[in-house]
Parts: C-alpha cells; structure tokens; sequence
C-alpha cells in the first residue's frame, strides 16, 4: 500500500516536471532563452527523467531484455551541477566561476559506456548481475562525491562571495537560495544516509530511496518554479532600471537645500524626495532623509505628521504608488510584470507593493490598470 503511494507521487511528480519544461519553453518561444532559465529547465528534466526511470523499475515495467533491465543510466549525476550553473549565471558572475557542465557531461558519458561493457560482459556469466549491481554502488558513492563538492562550491558563492554579485543584489535579497541551501543540505544527508544504509542493510533498495527522491524532488521543483519567477522579474527590473534612470538627475555637486520659512517645509521636503527619487531606495528612513535635508530627524517628523492622516511611511509610500500608477498605465511597460514594476518603484517585496497599493487606491495594481484602460476605452468611445 505504502509503495504505491510512493509510485504515485513519484509519477505525479514526473508529469509536473514535463510540464514545467513545456510551459516554460512555450512561454518563452518568442524570446531568447537565457542560460538561467536553460540550466533550470535541466534541473528538472534530469529530476524528472531519474524519478520515470525509478517508476518504471518500481512498476515492473522495464523490459525483459537483459540490457534495457540493468541499464539505470545516471540522470541525477546532472541535478547539482545544473544548480550551480544556473546559480552562476543568475548571479551574473558566468565569467568569474568555473563551468563544469562539460566535465559533468563527460563523466555522464564515461559512466554509461562503463555500464554497457558491464552489461554486455554480465550478460555471458552467471555473476553479471552481481557485477552490476555492485557497479551501481561504486557509481554512486562516486556521483555523490561529486555533487557534494559542487553544493560545497554553491554553498560559498552564496554565503561567503557575496561581494562577486552586488549587481545582482541589489536586485534580489537571495533569502529563498539561502533557504534553498540550507535544505539541499539536509537532502543531501538523506542521501549519503540512504548510501551507508544501502551497503550495511538487507533492507529493499526502493523502500531507502522514495523519501529521498520524493523530499529532493519537491525541493528541486520549489527552487526551478521559484528561480523562474525570481529570474523574471529580475530581468524586467534590470531593463525596467535602465528606462528609469535616464530621467533622474544626478547632480555633479549636491547642494543640501535651505529651508526658511515655515509654510513652505512640507512642500520643500516633497519636491526634494521627488527630484532625487528618494523613494526608489526601499531602505530609506526618516534618519537618513533628515541628513539630507539637513535637519533634525524630530523636526522632520514633526513637520510630516503635521498633515492629516500622514506619517513618514505613508509619505515615502505615496510616492512609489503615483510612480507605479505611471509605469502600469505606460504601454511601454506592458510587457513588464506587476512585481517587477512596484520592485524598481521602490518597495521591497510583492505583499508591502500590494498593501500600499490597496490602502491608496482601494484596487489591486491589477484591477487598477483594467479600471484605468477600461476608462480610457470608454472616452475615447465617447469621443
């Protein structure tokens, strides 16, 4: 009962990944696709292809011939080094990292030529099963040490050389790869667990290995679908930052500007966030724009909240959603996602860009830009 609970999420699983790799495909037929989203795509197919294979072999359905029954060929050997790939050219720090799909792919191949000779070798004595099954295990105590250096080596791009990609954070924060680290580690332990436990017990080799390939898969299917979206918006915030940059103005010597008469502080302190676009730094706080206006931070709340129904926070925020508003109703930026338009107006994640959104407009961004071109229809109907 427990086995066929396990083949059918492990085939569940299977159909998810091949649709992943054809949706994603799909979606991005009319564009280039990146190396990113290329090395995600063979994340999950090299899951999916080693879960079809465990599935058929749990089912009975492999064939009878000698050669197809012991031929396992290796598709998780790609798994981890597909991750690393694809860690790297996220990053954008391709030309900085060594690239080792092509040494991957060698021992791939060396791997399966080995495999056939066994095979051919078994199948003309009585111990060629024997033989290949003690293969297998040499195989993948070997794998595994392969992929426990290059999880080493993401593990370090990630915690320990962050200063390699500060272009890269400054458009993402990295928490979901640090998540995802931190629970390929214990996948991992599973693994080298499932391996001892393999040479030491007479326990069936499917019971060991179905939690692990069923916890490793749902990892690794988070990571692929998270890494799409992360690496979607990430693109449009890059091509998003180039467009909006242009129309702000650096000044070659900033002059802090005077504020004298009282009447006119709020409308000053407005103008000032404005020209400079403060509200594209999401870490800005009431401290660091008191500094720039040289002022004290008390002075400088005393003078927001004098207004009604107003604080810092709000202030800041009402900023980033009329810029939002203009880019959302700007059919130049059609092609750019939601999250990707409130991340580049300054906000710092998707919930805080819909809560403000919602506070100032009573709609989503969503709603809001159908309500807005519905509207714009209608008078020109009118017209």
């Amino acid at each position: 009962m427990l086995n066929n609970v396990f083949n059918f999420l492990l085939i569940t699983g299977v159909i998810q990944g091949f649709a992943f790799n054809i949706v994603t495909l799909s979606f991005l037929n009319k564009k280039k696709i990146s190396k990113a989203i290329l090395y995600l795509n063979l994340i999950v197919l090299s899951i999916s292809l080693n879960n079809l294979q465990a599935w058929l072999i749990a089912k009975g359905y492999t064939s009878s011939w000698y050669i197809i029954k012991h031929l396992e060929i290796p598709w998780y050997l790609f798994i981890v080094p597909m991750f690393y790939s694809f860690l790297i050219y996220f990053l954008i720090i391709e030309n900085k990292y060594q690239k080792i799909v092509t040494l991957t792919l060698s021992i791939f191949i060396v791997e399966v030529i080995i495999r056939l000779l066994l095979i051919s070798y078994g199948y003309t004595t009585n111990s060629g099963s024997a033989i290949i099954k003690n293969y297998t295990r040499i195989e993948e105590v070997v794998n595994a040490l392969i992929a426990i250096i290059i999880f080493i080596k993401s593990y370090k791009i990630i915690f320990t050389e962050q200063y390699n990609y500060p272009f890269a954070l400054s458009f993402d924060d990295m928490k979901w790869l640090k998540q995802f680290i931190v629970l390929g580690c214990i996948i991992l332990s599973f693994w080298i667990f499932a391996i001892v436990l393999n040479y030491v017990s007479e326990i069936p080799t499917n019971a060991m290995y179905y939690p692990l390939r069923l916890g490793s898969s749902l990892l690794l299917y988070w990571i692929s679908y998270q890494g799409f979206l992360r690496y979607s918006v990430m693109t449009d915030r890059i091509k998003l930052r180039k467009v909006i940059t242009k129309n702000i103005q650096h000044p070659e010597t900033y002059k802090t500007p005077k504020i004298k008469s009282q009447s006119d502080l709020f409308e000053t302190i407005c103008k000032h966030i404005q020209d400079h676009k403060l509200f594209f730094n999401h870490n800005l706080t009431l401290d660091a724009l008191a500094i720039d206006l040289g002022i004290s931070s008390s002075r400088l709340s005393k003078i927001i909240n004098k207004h009604p129904d107003i604080n810092f926070t709000d202030l800041i925020n009402e900023f980033r959603i009329e810029h939002a508003k203009s880019l959302l109703l700007d059919s130049n930026f059609d092609n750019y996602t939601v999250i990707s338009i409130g991340l580049e107006s300054g906000f710092n994640s998707k919930s805080t860009f819909y809560k403000a959104f919602k506070k100032f407009t009573s709609l989503t961004p969503t709603e809001f830009k159908k309500k807005q071109q519905k509207r714009a229809k209608q008078d020109v109907s009118l017209s």
